[in-house]
């Protein structure tokens, strides 16, 4: 599991981004989670948020965030609340996976955040030279 540290500001039409980046005002776990959602998307990322959690197993992250040859487990909190021991499980399991990330993101991790989510430059991966 990795967990983030503050450098890049991206305005969120859930209008908490500014608010995260001070960390003046709290906000809820829900604004975070559609901010963080938004900003995924932007940057074109497919996002999966199970709705109602009731039958399914506890623990399971919040976000599934996918974007080839990435793919990110999420887990969201705010505020003094931390994972409880399934999530934490759930968490340390995906990360011990190959080629997945997970993480445990706060909003005071923003910064962090976009620069996760940021795209891969354009040009990057295997280079074979042409052949005259």
């Amino acid at each position: 599991m990795r967990k983030c540290s503050p450098t890049v500001r991206v305005k969120s039409r859930a209008g908490c981004s500014e608010r995260m980046a001070r960390g003046a005002v709290p906000i809820r776990e829900k604004e975070f989670l559609q901010a963080v959602r938004e900003l995924a998307e932007l940057q074109g990322w497919l996002c999966y948020h199970t709705w109602n959690s009731l039958h399914s197993p506890a623990g399971f992250p919040d976000l599934v965030l996918v974007r080839p040859p990435r793919v990110l487990f999420v887990e969201l909190k705010v505020g003094k609340r931390e994972p409880t021991p399934a999530q934490r499980e759930w968490l340390n399991l995906l990360a011990r996976c190959a080629g997945v990330e997970a993480y445990l993101w706060k909003p005071e991790d923003w910064d962090e955040i976009a620069k996760i989510l940021k795209p891969e430059p354009k040009g990057g991966g295997v280079h074979t030279p042409t052949t005259r």
